[in-house]
C-alpha cells in the first residue's frame, strides 16, 4: 500500500540548477519505473519506503498569496513553459 501525504510548501517555485526555476507539486510517485531520473530524490524525502510507493503532495492551495506572487514572477520570462498534472480523487 502505498503512502501518500500532503506537506505545506513555503513556494511553488524553487532555485534550479536545469533552469532558473522548477515547480515541483510532489515528491516521489506511485508507480516507480525502473528507468525513472528522479529515483535519487527519495535521499532527500526522509521516507524508508521503495520509490514508487510514497508520494508527497505539496499543499499550495492554503498559499494563494505565494502563487499569485509567483504567477507574476512567471510572467517576466515569456518563454517559460509551465505544466501542471491534475488528478480527479
Amino acid at each position: 500500500m502505498a503512502n501518500i501525504r500532503e506537506k505545506p510548501c513555503l513556494s511553488v517555485l524553487s532555485a534550479s540548477a536545469l533552469a532558473d526555476y522548477t515547480l515541483n507539486p510532489y515528491t516521489g510517485c506511485l508507480h516507480g519505473c525502473v528507468y525513472c531520473y528522479a529515483r535519487f530524490m527519495r535521499r532527500f524525502s526522509g521516507h524508508q519506503e521503495p520509490w514508487g510507493q510514497f508520494l508527497d503532495v505539496m499543499n499550495i492551495l492554503t498559499k494563494s498569496a505565494l502563487i499569485l506572487r509567483d504567477l507574476d514572477l512567471l510572467r517576466g520570462y515569456p518563454h517559460a513553459l509551465v505544466g501542471f498534472t491534475i488528478i480527479d480523487k
